[in-house]
């Protein structure tokens, strides 16, 4: 999951997974600079007893072939149903359904 502070509803999500399954989820949370929203994030997931793991975008390429699912909260979306995201990602392509 790529932290920034648009990120309640995915932060909700995770924690409503995590509660659910038995085992538990692992969380590996990518933040850059200038901000880093992403050591709040998880301050805040830890709190809710997600097990995360913290790393800047640039470490990315060699963390991407251990995960599942990837979460990038939208900062807004446009009127033709595309979705701005934080500086850094890419969503070239992906329209709101």
């Amino acid at each position: 999951m790529y932290g920034n502070q648009e990120s309640a509803i995915i932060e909700e999500i995770l924690t409503k997974a995590n509660e659910k399954l038995s085992r538990g989820i692992k969380v590996i949370v990518v933040d850059s600079a200038p901000e880093y929203y992403g050591r709040n994030l998880v301050k805040r997931l830890s709190s809710k007893g997600l097990q995360c793991q913290y790393t800047m975008l640039s470490m990315v390429n060699f963390l991407i072939n251990t995960v599942t699912k990837v979460l990038i909260a939208s900062t807004y979306i446009l009127c033709n149903g595309a979705l701005v995201a934080p500086m850094g990602t890419s969503m070239i392509g992906c329209i709101a359904s």
